[in-house]
């Protein structure tokens, strides 16, 4: 049985409109693409607020369905136990990209799985906001974890408003997870996922990690970019009247 198959299954227990609105709103189509409460809601002539309470009604059967499922559990224990790594935790993209890679996963099944791990007691699913993008975890408690360690690192970098070299950034992920999860060995692979999870980082052409806003990883004006250039090939500055 596909994982398809077991999804069809599941929503065969809703009525049509039921089936058409947890398809929309969790993503169930190829570009993983969510639908607001507001679209939804206009779709069907009814109020944003209709749908969130359709949506919490629906999420109470989905969730009693989803734990009870022989097929889904071992969906997710088989994922948990071969694609999460030594931290238990993957960003969406990354685990996307292992599943296809490992399972010839396509992203409508993908998301499929998505849509099971949000409501699974064996996996937790942390939903993008302003600082992080999607995560996955193997339980709630590692997600804490991984929140309190992206929080830290983004909070050094403003602390230090500079730029940091690969190595130096390495070694500040590799402080965080040895104090939130007491752990000395882990990948490089894991190191970035973590890294790139946080929104308000990036890595400029140079190899250096900072801030986005920072001038050396955004620089805006003409002068900000000659300066990083020489700044970076440690050439001396000078200028003619």
């Amino acid at each position: 049985m596909t994982i398809n198959d077991i999804f069809q299954n599941l929503i065969r227990n809703f009525d049509q409109r039921e089936q058409d609105l947890i398809k929309r709103r969790y993503g169930i189509n190829p570009e993983g693409k969510e639908e607001s409460l507001e679209k939804i809601g206009e779709s069907y002539s009814v109020s944003r607020e209709r749908i969130r309470q359709l949506q919490n009604k629906l999420a109470n059967k989905i969730n009693s369905l989803v734990n009870y499922s022989l097929e889904i559990d071992n969906i997710v224990e088989h994922v948990r136990k071969n694609y999460f790594g030594q931290l238990g935790f993957r960003k969406e993209e990354t685990l996307k990209d292992l599943l296809k890679r490992g399972e010839n996963l396509d992203d409508y099944h993908f998301y499929i799985f998505r849509f099971f791990s949000i409501f699974h007691k064996k996996i937790f699913y942390s939903f993008k906001d302003k600082n992080f993008h999607n995560f996955f975890c193997d339980s709630q408690e590692t997600s804490f974890k991984v929140k309190e360690l992206l929080e830290n690192t983004y909070h050094h970098f403003v602390k230090i408003n500079s730029t940091l070299k690969e190595e130096e950034v390495i070694e500040v992920i590799l402080n965080n997870i040895k104090e939130h999860f007491s752990l000395e060995t882990h990948s490089k692979e894991e190191i970035f996922d973590l890294l790139t999870t946080i929104k308000h980082l990036a890595k400029n052409p140079f190899g250096l990690w900072g801030l986005k806003t920072h001038s050396h990883i955004s620089p805006k004006s003409l002068s900000e970019k000659i300066y990083l250039i020489l700044k970076t090939k440690n050439q001396p500055l000078h200028f003619k009247a």
